[in-house]
């Protein structure tokens, strides 16, 4: 879960995306289990638009505002699934509405779907229900009725239009900047994608070679390359005129350093520090863990 908060958090719309995700995830289970079989009518099908995104922005809204703190409090997780969950039963209650009006329109759920797509759900809005058995086509409705759903339209344009203003006026402020945001920003930290921050490491010390070189203990050891490999960072040195590495000890309190590879070893990383002759036989391989920086604590 504290991942799935750091992509929302990280990215520049990934909280819009989880939220359309959640949403779609909604929408095709309400598509399996579901069964429409009444109609809706134009007006009352744009209310319901509505009101599912007025709830999905104020979902968007509670999270962003509410998640420094949860952070601080230790609930980001549950709050971040509750957030989840609704966006989910979001997408159902718009399946829900979009094949009612389907429904209405041809009989079928089969044009649900065009509720997906912003251009497209306005056929839904738009399109004439079938005249009902027995209706007769002369039929017009009241003055009162239309004057009546004008106003409902107009209404809900205005509620659509404000909720959204809101929405893009809370997100001006950062949730690092919110009261608890010392403590989501090290939940971020925490969750970034490990394997993408080793690689980051790596290319950024091939980037300086053959520049680059020393070593723990600041012997005669050269750096040729740096490799990561999932959550394991490769490091292969060469020992110059054949002279003895560092011992497993001190490579670890150099590394476990908070300036070096002590965040990425705290959180699961290995390092592998492999040390070769300079005709490039075998000399030493240390593999050091947070099991090896807790060790240097000690």
């Amino acid at each position: 879960m504290s991942r799935i908060i750091a992509y929302m958090i990280t990215h520049e719309q990934g909280i819009r995306v989880t939220m359309a995700l959640c949403m779609l995830a909604g929408f095709i289970v309400g598509a399996s289990f579901l069964n429409v079989r009444r109609g809706m009518r134009r007006v009352i099908f744009y209310v319901w638009l509505t009101v599912v995104v007025v709830l999905s922005l104020v979902t968007f809204m509670t999270l962003w505002v509410l998640l420094a703190a949860a952070a601080q409090d230790g609930y980001a997780s549950v709050l971040c699934a509750a957030a989840l969950a609704s966006w989910g039963l979001i997408g159902v209650l718009l399946y829900r509405v979009a094949a009612a009006r389907s429904f209405d329109i041809r009989g079928d759920a089969r044009r649900a779907w065009m509720a997906l797509i912003p251009i497209l759900s306005l056929w839904l809005v738009f399109k004439p229900g079938r005249a009902q058995p027995g209706a007769s086509l002369l039929q017009k409705r009241s003055f009162g009725t239309r004057v009546g759903d004008v106003l409902i339209v107009l209404v809900a344009m205005f509620i659509v239009v404000g909720t959204r203003g809101l929405a893009e006026n809370v997100v001006q402020t950062s949730p690092f900047h919110l009261p608890g945001g010392d403590e989501l920003e090290k939940l971020v930290m925490r969750a970034r994608l490990l394997e993408r921050d080793l690689a980051s490491y790596a290319d950024g010390i091939n980037a300086q070679l053959p520049s680059a070189s020393g070593s723990a203990s600041g012997t005669a050891i050269s750096l040729l390359s740096a490799e990561a490999q999932g959550s394991t960072l490769q490091l292969d040195f060469v020992a110059r005129n054949g002279a003895a590495p560092d011992d497993r000890a001190t490579v670890a309190a150099f590394y476990c350093d908070s300036a070096n590879l002590g965040s990425e070893l705290g959180r699961g990383a290995q390092l592998a520090v492999v040390y070769t002759a300079p005709d490039g036989s075998p000399l030493e391989r240390h593999e050091i863990t947070s099991a090896d920086c807790k060790a240097t604590e000690d």
